[in-house]
């Protein structure tokens, strides 16, 4: 009777620690890729009917345990971002329902069947998520927003706006804090020597506190990296008025309209190159 009784507790009690593991997950996943936690949810979900199955269990006991340990990762990674509409998460959620399903299916099999199964996932996940999340970013990037209001930059009264009836205007919003940003620049650097006669191209610095109260000067500093591209400063809240959330973040304006707001890549060959954005725009 005990060990009947015990077939549905250790299932729950492994729930309950998922459970609790999955909510403070959040304060730390940000740390960790979710290409790779892609695949880390697999191997959890797909192996964990290692410890919970046995051969005795009936189809009811299987299907029981399978179910209760399921549902906190389904809450978690599935429900929740439907429910919230993260598109980002979904094949968080789609990792843990599929390595579930192939948990139940296959929880007899040989191990070495199952972390092959699990290696290939990982692979899978690790290769095909980032271009999923560079898709979703494409799309979500390619606005139309008029812009109605002054750009405010500091110590400087240039109206990109005015500018942006004649020519493409590109800016490239960054921050000290920002290693991407500064990582990006040669790169940055060479679109602008090359672009320069065609485009409006501007790097703008977004001061941090600690920029102000250490007297940070953005255009010394661009110049201490030997890089000459044209370097602008706004305010954070002017920033964020134009839709500015993270850096490095890229406005791309044409004819005082806003047609793309995101992350630009410099001669790749994904869809968010700079190069094939000029493009589609100058084409709509």
């Amino acid at each position: 009777m005990k060990n009947a009784k015990w077939k549905y507790v250790f299932p729950v009690l492994c729930s309950l620690v998922i459970f609790g593991v999955l909510s403070i997950m959040p304060f730390y996943v940000s740390r960790i890729s979710f290409n790779i936690y892609i695949g880390v949810l697999f191997c959890i979900y797909f192996l964990i009917p290692i410890l919970t199955f046995t051969k005795s269990d009936t189809k009811k006991v299987r299907l029981f345990k399978i179910l209760i340990i399921l549902i906190p990762g389904l809450i978690v990674y599935l429900i929740y971002p439907i429910f919230i509409w993260n598109i980002r998460l979904f094949p968080l959620g789609l990792s843990v329902l599929l390595a579930g399903v192939l948990g139940y299916l296959l929880m007899y099999k040989n191990i070495i069947l199952k972390i092959a199964i699990s290696l290939v996932f990982i692979v899978c996940g690790k290769y095909l998520y980032p271009k999923y999340v560079t898709e979703i970013s494409y799309q979500e990037s390619l606005v139309n927003i008029p812009i109605n209001q002054k750009l405010n930059f500091k110590k400087d009264n240039l109206n990109v706006i005015e500018k942006s009836e004649r020519k493409l205007v590109i800016l490239e919003f960054w921050n000290s804090a920002c290693s991407q940003c500064i990582k990006d620049f040669p790169r940055f650097q060479e679109f602008y020597v090359e672009n320069k006669d065609e485009y409006q191209i501007y790097s703008v610095n977004i001061p941090w506190k600690r920029d102000k109260e250490n007297s940070f000067n953005p255009e010394k500093f661009i110049d201490s990296l030997k890089f000459n591209f044209p370097v602008l400063s706004m305010e954070y809240d002017e920033a964020k008025k134009l839709g500015i959330k993270y850096f490095p973040t890229a406005l791309i304006i044409d004819k005082k309209v806003i047609k793309y707001n995101g992350k630009l890549i410099y001669k790749s060959k994904g869809k968010n190159d700079i190069n094939k954005i000029i493009k589609k725009i100058k084409n709509e």
